[in-house]
């Protein structure tokens, strides 16, 4: 299966201030593809690969699955 990321950008509201965690991320993971994330804490890594898993959505932006397939 193939993700594709295409601007995706994440906030939260904290108080009346806006907290913009990812913006416009760009990322294409090709199936057999090995990826690793690196930065320091607080940068983002878990909030992205929440929205590639599909757990959480972007603020703005899309992720596609290409060539989805589902086990029972």
């Amino acid at each position: 299966m193939e993700i594709i990321c295409k601007n995706v950008s994440k906030s939260y509201l904290s108080g009346n201030r806006r907290l913009n965690v990812l913006d416009d991320i760009n990322v294409e993971v090709e199936d057999g593809d090995f990826v690793c994330i690196l930065g320091p804490n607080g940068c983002g890594k878990t909030t992205l690969f929440k929205i590639l898993a599909g757990i959480i959505k972007p603020t703005e932006g899309s992720v596609f699955y290409v060539g989805k397939y589902n086990h029972y």
